[in-house]
């Protein structure tokens, strides 16, 4: 996130401008909802929100994946620069896994395959489909909150450890939680006709923040994804086994869901840069996979300095290899090798009226086509402004019974 001054479609310098912010990083039927609706929350859950503060983003996150908003009180959370200002950035964000899952044989004895997405923020209703905490599921377990590295209470059940058992944190403010899928009664039966107890996918997601106080890092955080297939454990509403052998999860999407309202919700833009750019003075360039928002004018009235309106970046630092050979577009142009890392494939725009209705949509929408019209288009700019959402994704990869794959992104 950056402050700059900005002219209309003023683009190329919306992307110069956070390209240089980046640049240091480490490697490592539609329904309207309004923008205060709360969620209904489950409050036999051990539900838990905790911020990141520690620097000049104020970043909510949460234990069912959400994070950037205010969810107690359906608002924007995510404030820059903090903590002089509470000028808000973001409504809502939140991670999608999307997957072709076997649905019986055809004639010809080939597999029939289905998308399913399980949802971790829907920017319609602001809704979730993961509950907090590991397997077996206990969703009334408390060690299942958000842990921060600068909580006492936190710091002694920290669960990543050196040899010694020591708490091992990486940053000035490390945040650590786990969610997943399995729950049933979490999950929306859409208009697809997928019956409820279908629908989990069988994940495990452990999610780790990283926020760093010093200058070079001091408008960044980083989220770490790992994501595992644990469809072993998924349960017919009886408790029979559905997988002994578990389900392996054919061309996987991530993807990363931004409703990124910068002050009024109706005047963004969301753009995007990927590719490399060489920092001055470096001889290495540095690969971006860079999804934008941006004010259409630049000028925000509630702000504290209403013409100094910034910008907020999602950059994935890592995804996925390919586990095969694979093309990501459907006129089979690009090809990514097997074990090379896939980057961002696509981002994809939606508003209010526009937002994926249900999984079928949303799938396609991450493999880069226009959900409405059919088109494939890897990567959308938008011309008008309005109360813009995106998901940047990574894939296609198949994930197998019990592996893990990391997507590391940087907000």
């Amino acid at each position: 996130m950056n402050r700059f001054t900005f002219k209309k479609r003023g683009i190329a310098a919306a992307t110069v401008c956070l390209v240089a912010l980046l640049i240091a990083l480490p490697s490592f039927s539609y329904a309207k909802t309004a923008k205060t609706a709360q969620r209904k929350l489950n409050k036999s859950m051990i539900f838990d929100t905790r911020n990141h503060d520690v620097n000049r983003i104020f970043l909510p996150i949460s234990n069912e994946s959400t994070f950037g908003q205010n969810i107690a009180n359906g608002s924007a959370g995510t404030f820059w620069p903090y903590p002089a200002t509470l000028d808000a950035y973001i409504f809502g964000a939140g991670i999608w896994i999307g997957a072709q899952i076997e649905d019986g044989v055809d004639e010809q004895g080939n597999p029939v395959l289905k998308p399913l997405v399980s949802v971790g923020y829907n920017p319609n209703s602001g809704d979730s489909e993961m509950t907090p905490g590991g397997l077996p599921f206990d969703k009334t377990n408390p060690d299942y909150r958000v842990l921060m590295s600068t909580d006492d209470a936190d710091r002694a059940i920290w669960p990543i450890r050196d040899e010694n058992d020591n708490p091992v944190f990486s940053s000035d403010q490390d945040s650590w939680c786990q969610y997943n899928d399995f729950d049933q009664s979490e999950h929306v039966l859409d208009q697809d006709g997928i019956p409820i107890e279908e629908r989990p996918l069988g994940i495990l997601i452990t999610q780790i923040g990283f926020a760093y106080s010093i200058p070079a890092y001091q408008d960044i955080v980083f989220l770490t994804y790992d994501i595992t297939n644990k469809s072993r454990e998924l349960r017919t509403p009886d408790g029979t086994v559905r997988f002994p052998n578990g389900q392996t999860l054919r061309d996987v999407y991530l993807g990363v869901v931004c409703d990124p309202d910068i002050g009024e919700a109706a005047d963004d833009q969301i753009t995007y840069f990927k590719g490399l750019y060489a920092p001055p003075g470096e001889t290495e360039p540095l690969e971006l996979n860079l999804g934008i928002n941006y004010d259409d004018d630049g000028l925000e009235a509630s702000f504290t300095n209403p013409a100094g309106v910034g910008v907020v970046g999602y950059n994935f630092m890592q995804s996925p290899k390919a586990t095969r050979d694979v093309f990501i577009d459907p006129l089979q142009t690009i090809l990514i090798r097997q074990g090379e890392e896939l980057g961002m494939t696509s981002l994809k725009q939606f508003t209010l009226e526009t937002d994926p209705r249900d999984d079928g949509e949303r799938y396609f929408a991450m493999r880069g086509f226009d959900h409405i019209s059919g088109e494939y288009d890897r990567f959308d700019r938008t011309e008008v402004a309005a109360d813009q959402r995106f998901i940047q994704n990574t894939g296609p990869f198949d994930l197998a019974p019990d592996s893990t794959v990391r997507v590391v992104v940087a907000v």
